[in-house]
């Protein structure tokens, strides 16, 4: 069900022109201050799990380490998979962190 509510925030991120997809534009984005959260998909590969982790650390940005798939990550934004992106609008950063604290 949170799962769900997940998708359907980061859906409406996507459609409002605020997701950032793939390592390199969410670097840029974080480096211009316009990304407010990243989240990464629980299958995605140890490597970029580990570079958006690099990105977080170095810009203070949160990073969300979701138990969604790359292929349901990615439905979400309309792609086949999407491994890890970013929301570059605390609104709805702020509202996909409270979900996520919520399945703690």
């Amino acid at each position: 069900m949170i799962n769900q509510r997940i998708c359907g925030l980061v859906g409406l991120a996507r459609n409002a022109g605020r997701v950032v997809i793939g390592l390199d534009n969410i670097y840029d984005a974080c480096d211009r201050g316009t990304c407010s959260l990243i989240i990464t998909a629980a299958d995605a590969a140890k490597n970029a799990s580990k570079k958006a982790l690099n990105i977080s650390k170095l810009y203070e940005v949160p990073l969300a380490e979701s138990e969604l798939t790359k292929a349901q990550l990615g439905h979400a934004i309309g792609f086949t998979e999407a491994a890890v992106i970013g929301i570059a609008h605390r609104g709805f950063a702020k509202a996909i962190i409270e979900l996520f604290k919520g399945k703690e």
